[in-house]
């Protein structure tokens, strides 16, 4: 995990991967049930990826 400390509408940036979607849902939603945190997620693709799903249209 990658943690960048901002200046602006959000304290700090994390980046982090997990091996799928449902592992992610289950971090934010224990995180969130500190009480003090909010998150806000976006999904990325690396460059490969994104390509392989591209020439499949």
């Amino acid at each position: 995990m990658q943690i960048y400390y901002t200046l602006g509408e959000y304290d700090f940036v994390a980046i982090t991967s997990m091996p799928d979607d449902e592992a992610m849902m289950k971090f934010l939603l224990q995180a969130g049930s500190l009480g003090n945190v909010r998150t806000k997620t976006l999904k990325a693709w690396t460059e490969s990826d994104s390509t392989k799903v591209i020439s499949q249209l």
